[in-house]
């Protein structure tokens, strides 16, 4: 039997390294969040306020929202100045009422419901207006949200 997703990748770079992750959705999300606080970019510090919470946020939108039949996999890239993180497929609404929040419409609804019964997701649309206050709050500027297509590619960056 063919396996479904054989040519989807998960990725991680860091400031030094890529890894290709082999393994579920669950666990690569905590494995780019042990990258994530292991980071050297952060010099043994703890992570800036709010900085945490909005990747969280913001994985967990990457992963529920993804088109695993859509080309590239996902894409997770942390340097010194950014946090990137790409999908295929391209946003089911406008990124103008993605960011006024309220509103969710997730590509992969058995995703949403796996991440809402563990914590890491709430379904109610909170998810971008959450990662820019986020932001905003620790004073690093305002995220940009954008989509491409052919192939079709959102990033959060």
């Amino acid at each position: 039997m063919k396996e479904p997703f054989t040519r989807f990748a998960l990725r991680f770079r860091g400031e030094s390294r890529e890894d290709t992750f082999r393994g579920n959705l669950y666990s690569f999300y905590h494995f780019c969040l042990r990258r994530l606080r292991a980071s050297p970019i952060w010099d043994g510090k703890s992570l800036p306020a709010g900085v945490e919470d909005a990747f969280r946020a913001g994985l967990a939108n990457c992963l529920i929202n993804a088109d695993y039949r859509g080309r590239g996999g996902i894409g997770i890239t942390l340097t010194r100045d950014a946090i990137t993180l790409t999908n295929p497929g391209g946003f089911r609404m406008s990124p103008r009422t993605a960011l006024s929040g309220g509103q969710s419409d997730p590509r992969n609804l058995g995703l949403m419901g796996l991440f809402r019964r563990i914590g890491l997701s709430d379904s109610q649309g909170r998810g971008i207006p959450g990662i820019y206050a986020a932001w905003q709050r620790g004073d690093r500027g305002t995220p940009t949200l954008r989509e491409s297509f052919r192939p079709d590619r959102t990033a959060l960056t």
